[in-house]
Order: structure tokens, then sequence, then C-alpha cells
């Protein structure tokens, strides 16, 4: 029963923060911070290995992150927020690093399929604008 009540918060609070993502391009602190706490918390709950699941946090903060970071230094533009990495942190957190390249090889074709979509429907090619 914990499993279910766990996996329906994850999917509401995932809902939430897409829809906000998709309308104002930005990732709340206020629900990916604690998206994280309750992973790990979920994952003593369950009696899930806690050390993989911090690992997975860190690694996930981490990555994105320094992606930004280095995207940033290189060119002067920032494309990936904070709000992304604190996202693929909370991931980390419920999933453990193991399921890290699946979360990111997911969220990254959901956005192509978005963008495809998006540029299927209006006729136009798709840009930041179109949303």
């Amino acid at each position: 029963m914990l499993i279910i009540a766990a996996s329906l918060l994850l999917i509401a609070a995932l809902l939430a923060l897409s829809i906000i993502d998709v309308r104002h391009l930005r990732l709340p602190d206020m629900l990916t911070l604690p998206l994280t706490g309750a992973g790990l918390i979920m994952t003593v709950l369950l009696g899930w290995p806690l050390t993989d699941h911090l690992i997975g946090a860190v690694a996930g903060f981490t990555f994105f992150a320094g992606l930004t970071y280095t995207y940033r230094l290189a060119t002067g533009r920032t494309v990936l927020g904070l709000g992304d990495a604190k996202l693929l942190a909370a991931g980390g957190a419920w999933c453990g690093w193991f399921m890290l390249p699946l979360i990111v090889a997911l969220a990254s074709l959901s956005g192509l399929a978005f963008a495809a979509a998006s540029t299927v429907l209006t006729r136009r090619p798709f840009s930041r604008r179109s949303l």
C-alpha cells in the first residue's frame, strides 16, 4: 500500500512540474526539493539501499549542473536552469543512481516528441517561442 501511495505522490508532483515547466519554463524549488527529500524518505521506508539513492541524488544534480556551467562557460548562454538539475536529483533520490541514464533518455525523448508534435500540429518549426 505504501508503494502505491508513494507512486501516486510522485506522479502528481511530476505532472504538476510538467505543466508549470511548459507554461513558465521554470521548475520551482518548492516542488523539486521536497520531491528529493520524499524520495529519500521512501527509500528508507521501503527498505531500499539508501546509499544508491543518495548517490543518485548527488550525481543527478551534479551532472546537469555541470552541463549547465560548462555550456555557459563555453558559449555565454544558459540553456538549462538549476531546476532541471534539482529535478534529476529527485529522480536519483527516487530511483537510484543506476536509473539516471534511463531517466535522462526518457526525458529527452519526451521533449523531442513534444517538439515534433508541436511542429506537426502548428505547421511551424518548433522554437522556444512556440511555448
